[in-house]
């Protein structure tokens, strides 16, 4: 008998996945929409 791998915890896992890189792609526009924020105040 093979181990068997519910089907939700390979979904959950690409969900997960997902969901990371979505917050670190908005962590990045923040990051660089805070720093062009800086840029202009400065000048």
């Amino acid at each position: 008998m093979g181990i068997r791998i519910p089907q939700s915890n390979v979904l959950s896992s690409v969900a997960d996945k997902a969901i990371t890189k979505e917050m670190h792609d908005g962590l990045g526009r923040a990051i660089t929409t805070a720093s062009s924020l800086e840029v202009k105040q400065g000048s």
